[in-house]
């Protein structure tokens, strides 16, 4: 079947660049409540999941981090590919807890298999327009 806008498919380059900036700003927002009001309620469901060793607080603390640093590279389009993996493995993670009915934050599962789907995305496609990242 034919494209009905055709014109648009011009613009194809900046779909990689939409879904990574909107990516970025979902994990930069989950990342500072992380590390903002929400820090006490996550230091009390990460003790829930099993194998869980070290102190609770420095956990949250690691991982708010490591979002936040993830998204910013992502809106930046920096490593792109690298990020997309990194939050495709938080979004795995997050999924795996929810599964097995150790739920850590606020979010529903599809907001992990959303970000899981644009992340792989964004790791088979690159960063798309307005990136320091360059294909070869």
């Amino acid at each position: 079947m034919l494209n009905p806008i055709p014109e648009l498919l011009v613009l194809s380059f900046f779909a990689p660049t939409i879904i990574r900036v909107f990516l970025g700003g979902a994990f930069l927002y989950r990342g500072l409540r992380a590390l903002g009001k929400e820090k006490g309620m996550l230091a009390e469901q990460i003790q829930k999941v099993p194998f869980f060793f070290g102190s609770p607080l420095a956990w949250i603390t690691f991982i708010g981090s490591l979002e936040i640093i993830t998204a910013l590279l992502l809106i930046v389009g920096l490593y792109t590919q690298i990020a997309a993996i990194i939050i495709a493995l938080f979004s795995i993670a997050n999924l795996k807890m929810r599964i097995f009915g150790k739920v850590i934050g606020n979010e529903a599962a599809l907001f992990y298999v959303m970000t899981l789907a644009a992340s792989l995305s964004l790791a088979l496609t690159g960063a798309g327009l307005f990136a320091f990242d360059l294909p070869l």
